[in-house]
């Protein structure tokens, strides 16, 4: 490898080693429901979680995040 390549790989390797240095990761155990209530609500589990997400950034920044989620076509037949 080129010494340019080698500096950028090692300078990218210092900015990820930064970043993950100054991350903070809580995870909640909830146990009130499971993926059968979502389902029992025509829900599916991702799109309930995704709904969580924008939930908890609206009450977080009091403003909608702009998302993107992919559609499955195959359900418009």
């Amino acid at each position: 490898l080129s010494e340019p390549l080698l500096t950028a790989v090692d300078n990218s390797y210092r900015v990820a080693e930064a970043l993950l240095k100054d991350l903070d990761l809580r995870i909640l155990m909830f146990t009130g429901y499971g993926k059968g209530f979502m389902k029992s609500c025509h829900i599916s589990p991702d799109a309930f979680i995704q709904m969580i997400l924008q939930l908890s950034y609206f009450r977080a920044a009091n403003r909608f995040c702009l998302t993107y989620e992919a559609s499955m076509t195959r359900l418009y037949r």
